[in-house]
C-alpha cells in the first residue's frame, strides 16, 4: 500500500468510525488533520529523495 492509498484508507475509516458513533466530529477532524500531515510528509520525502 503506497502513501496515497494509506491516506485514502485512513480518511475512509475516519468517516466510517464517525458515522458508526465510535468517534465524534472533533476526533474525526483530528484524524483527518493528522493523516493529511503524514501524507504531506511522505510526499515531501519522496520528492526530496528524487532530488527535485
Amino acid at each position: 500500500m503506497n502513501a496515497q492509498e494509506q491516506y485514502e484508507e485512513l480518511l475512509r475509516l475516519a468517516e466510517i468510525y464517525f458515522r458508526e458513533g465510535f468517534i465524534d466530529r472533533t476526533e474525526r477532524k483530528q484524524l483527518v488533520i493528522k493523516a493529511t500531515r503524514r501524507y504531506a510528509e511522505a510526499v515531501e520525502g519522496a520528492i526530496a529523495a528524487t532530488g527535485l
